[in-house]
């Protein structure tokens, strides 16, 4: 149950302190000086995603094969507290990843696709013992619209048609745990759309790749039924 909190918790906090950070210089990011071919499959620039920081110590540093996939996500909370995730493909997608924490192994994660979408995740334990399954749900325009694992969460992403996500909800053993609000106010280019090989932020049930950058985020916890505001950024606060 501890490393349930864990995932749940990390996803909430990698949300928040991109949001609180990042967006107010759009420049931050640049792509690597190596292997520099090939076009985003998220985006239409030329560029990549390689280091995107939201503190003065913390950032999500990206690496990329000779394909130009992304091969290796780190997220660097601080020095003594590091998630590498080392990605292989085959044909061109994601096949399996291994996540180590402070490198020590945590859990070997392998892909499977229906068509050509990612629908079900499997994460073995550092024994090889299964972990925990998720499976990726899609509607008819190909945008993620549910995520669900078998440790009990579920996340509903209620898309608009040009592919941003203004409200996304998270349910905890069916209960109403999170509610994530966003405003797009601006056609602010969204880093992680440069990002070849990874459609979404599997790591952390939440992440998903917007079109946009957003321009302000509300969270509500629910505990109990009882709603209480967890942050909320004002479009003057992050654009």
């Amino acid at each position: 149950m501890k490393q349930t909190s864990v995932y749940y918790a990390v996803s909430l906090l990698f949300v928040f302190v991109l949001l609180t950070s990042c967006k107010k210089n759009n420049e931050k990011w640049e792509p690597l000086a190596e292997n520099t071919s090939g076009r985003g499959i998220h985006g239409d620039c030329d560029c990549r995603l390689s280091k995107l920081w939201f503190s003065d110590v913390a950032y999500v540093g990206l690496h990329y094969n000779n394909q130009g996939l992304a091969d290796q996500w780190v997220t660097h909370y601080d020095d003594a507290n590091i998630e590498t995730y080392n990605i292989e493909y085959q044909g061109g997608r994601m096949k399996k990843a291994v996540y180590d924490f402070n490198g020590e192994l945590q859990n070997t994660i392998y892909f499977y696709y229906t068509g050509n979408k990612l629908t079900k995740e499997v994460w073995n334990d550092a024994d090889g013992n299964l972990f925990m399954t998720t499976y990726d749900s899609y509607n008819s325009l190909g945008q993620i619209v549910k995520r669900e694992n078998s440790m009990g969460v579920k996340v509903l992403f209620y898309n608009n048609s040009i592919g941003n996500t203004p409200l996304i909800k998270t349910y905890i053993n069916n209960e109403l745990s999170v509610v994530y609000e966003y405003s797009y106010n601006q056609p602010n280019r969204n880093p992680y759309a440069a990002i070849p090989g990874i459609p979404f932020g599997f790591p952390y049930m939440e992440l998903t790749f917007s079109t946009w950058w957003e321009t302000s985020q509300k969270a509500t916890e629910y505990i109990d039924g009882v709603p209480t505001v967890l942050y909320a950024v004002h479009p003057s606060q992050t654009v």
